[in-house]
């Protein structure tokens, strides 16, 4: 789980510049994408980094487009539905929320 809060961490200091976003999907995209990381078996640590970094893959279509505010819509979208459907994976990913 270690290495999977380091790539979050490293993932997440994305330098997209602050623009309106055109995109409204991301907020939802954003929630899917933390479905899917909770579907996965969390004791198969490789199958969760690969979930995560697949989230993380969705949300870089932003991030090269330089749109800061989608990328916090999708983050956003990531955190709420885990924290509404997996509390304890909610902790362990943005644990600088707490």
């Amino acid at each position: 789980m270690g290495f999977v809060l380091c790539v979050l961490a490293v993932a997440s200091c994305g330098g997209a510049h602050s623009k309106a976003s055109p995109d409204s999907d991301a907020k939802r995209l954003g929630a899917q994408a933390a479905a899917a990381v909770i579907a996965t078996d969390h004791a198969d640590t490789m199958a969760l980094q690969q979930a995560i970094l697949e989230a993380k893959a969705i949300q870089s279509q932003w991030v090269m487009k330089g749109d800061s505010a989608a990328v916090r819509d999708f983050e956003e979208g990531f955190a709420q539905h885990l924290m509404t459907n997996d509390t304890s994976l909610y902790h362990a990913i943005f644990p600088h929320r707490q």
